[in-house]
């Protein structure tokens, strides 16, 4: 592993930043909107889309949860950080989470889940392919880690060469209970795609970490904090000028380096075996369960849609978005046609 961000606010970014500049910090999307004023990063750093916060939270009408941007809006946010923040090494994608309680919240099942995830990084790519933002591979590992690889497949087939970019994210893993299950997850993604591939695990466990450390280019982790706020709860440093520990940067930073240290343990040899028990073993989730579709992949008639809504003024995005949707269904503009032309 690589690089380490430690969630943290806004304010950890600058040139006052309790931490040390040597510590990258992760910072979530909703901790930055609405700010009159925006820090000068002193640091690297990586933007959190809050893709979780999003489609996971209770709708007030009822119904069900949808992002709550659109891809101008965000693309548009991404470029004001990466500008006016500074040091923004990159930003995750508007991707789909596929555990059970948010599809639950969106009413979609796992393949539409995954249809949207790689059609918004198309999307993000329509409208400013210099911004470095990351495609998520999306899946439900707690069920099978299939969901995960085929959401690959779909990357592929759509001409997008995962192990050509910079960063890749693995979606879904931080509320994963079974370590086992995440080892399995990622010593599978890299059977699949190789060594070369940078994948980024969002939010494992330190447990977890440890053991796949070897295996991917970075993480990130608010878990700091949550321990502070359900185990600690008031800050014990006497100098830390915080009355909370979950917002304490001293017990941050103790955080930060011990797991480290921790994730330091496990070599690269150690790993290879691990990858090479699981080629042995296989997966043994869902059996009998028909994980592939047809209707899963992203059709032509979706790209074609993802690019008109990637040129629409961004005011008529909202009325035509349920137009659009039809008509990626339509049986006219999908009958016969292959499965995802390369991404310009």
């Amino acid at each position: 592993m690589k690089m380490y961000y430690l969630g943290a606010q806004p304010h950890w970014l600058g040139p006052d930043s309790p931490l040390p500049e040597r510590v990258p910090v992760c910072v979530s999307r909703g901790r930055l909107e609405g700010r009159k004023t925006l820090p000068r990063a002193s640091r690297r750093w990586m933007l959190d889309s809050k893709s979780y916060t999003v489609l996971s939270r209770n709708q007030d009408d009822g119904g069900y949860a949808r992002w709550d941007i659109s891809p101008h809006q965000y693309v548009r946010l991404v470029r004001e950080y990466a500008d006016q923040i500074g040091c923004l090494d990159t930003a995750s994608s508007m991707d789909w989470m596929c555990e059970g309680p948010v599809r639950a919240n969106t009413g979609f099942d796992i393949s539409e889940h995954l249809r949207r995830t790689v059609i918004s990084y198309w999307e993000l790519r329509w409208l400013d392919a210099d911004l470095q933002i990351f495609p998520v591979i999306q899946g439900d590992a707690s069920l099978t880690v299939d969901h995960h690889l085929r959401c690959v497949d779909m990357y592929e087939r759509a001409g997008v060469d995962l192990a050509a970019l910079p960063l890749v994210g693995v979606g879904s893993v931080c509320r994963l209970p079974s370590t086992a299950r995440i080892i399995a997850l990622f010593a599978a993604l890299q059977r699949r795609l190789g060594t070369d591939v940078r994948l980024h695990a969002f939010g494992v466990k330190t447990d977890a970490l440890t053991a796949i450390a070897p295996g991917i280019y970075s993480a990130d982790s608010h878990a700091w904090s949550k321990h502070g706020r359900d185990t600690v709860r008031r800050c014990p440093h006497s100098h830390s000028g915080v009355t909370w520990e979950a917002n304490c940067p001293i017990g941050a930073l103790e955080w930060y380096d011990r797991t480290l240290q921790e994730a330091s343990g496990t070599t690269p040899a150690t790993w290879a075996r691990k990858v090479e028990t699981y080629q042995r073993r296989g997966d043994n989730g869902l059996l009998f369960e028909d994980l592939y579709p047809a209707a899963i992949q992203p059709t032509v008639g979706d790209r074609i849609a993802s690019s008109v809504r990637a040129f629409l003024p961004e005011g008529t995005e909202p009325a035509l978005a349920t137009m659009l949707d039809n008509f990626v269904t339509h049986p006219s503009i999908n009958q016969g046609a292959s499965p995802c032309p390369t991404t310009p």
